[in-house]
């Protein structure tokens, strides 16, 4: 009696599970990624409209007026205290020692975009960006902390914004967190991703 070769059969199905992790090794990323992009915790969601109004943009400025100004797009900060018309916002150190940069403006939740600034002036073409940018308030540094990436600056304000409440404990092992920023540099556009503390040690700095 002959016995059977189950070699074949063996082969498939090894060659099926490889391929089936190789796929989900190389799809994971993405997914996990879409997926922490596009989670919303709704208990929180509804909070978000006043944090979003403390967030800034710092935009460096650069340049003269002989040979013309430059601006960046801006990096994020966030209020935190009001003093009558003037306001306090954190950012990072590298954010406010931006090398080029001869001075600071801000953008907050209330200024117009370019386009809404035409706008509002009833403009229809093009209107200089060092006339849209005088508009917005000039920023003073306040303080600075290299070792911890962190700065405050000052800025004065006639309109009301939100400042944000300061927590008073550091975030513990399973709380859930959600950052607001503009990492992509757009105009106006501040997102939300929420997400959760993972690990119980502090990062030493």
């Amino acid at each position: 009696m002959r016995m059977k070769n189950n070699r074949k059969p063996i082969t498939i199905i090894l060659t099926i599970t490889l391929l089936m992790t190789a796929s989900a090794l190389l799809i994971w990323p993405s997914l996990y990624e879409h997926q922490c992009k596009t989670r919303v915790y709704e208990d929180m969601e509804s909070t978000l409209s006043s944090i979003e109004s403390s967030n800034i943009r710092i935009i460096a400025v650069s340049g003269s007026e002989e040979e013309g100004f430059g601006y960046s797009a801006g990096a994020s900060g966030v209020v935190f205290e009001k003093d009558n018309d003037t306001y306090y916002a954190m950012t990072a150190y590298h954010v406010v020692k931006e090398s080029r940069a001869k001075y600071f403006i801000v953008a907050t939740a209330l200024t117009p975009t370019y386009d809404e600034y035409k706008k509002q002036k009833g403009i229809t073409g093009h209107i200089p960006q060092k006339e849209y940018y005088d508009a917005m308030p000039l920023a003073s540094v306040e303080y600075e902390n290299e070792q911890s990436d962190l700065a405050i600056i000052s800025f004065r304000f006639s309109e009301d914004l939100d400042a944000a409440e300061v927590a008073k404990d550091n975030p513990k092992k399973g709380d859930k967190i959600v950052a607001v920023g503009n990492p992509s540099n757009i105009e106006g556009h501040f997102i939300q991703t929420y997400g959760k503390i993972l690990s119980e040690e502090e990062e030493e700095f």
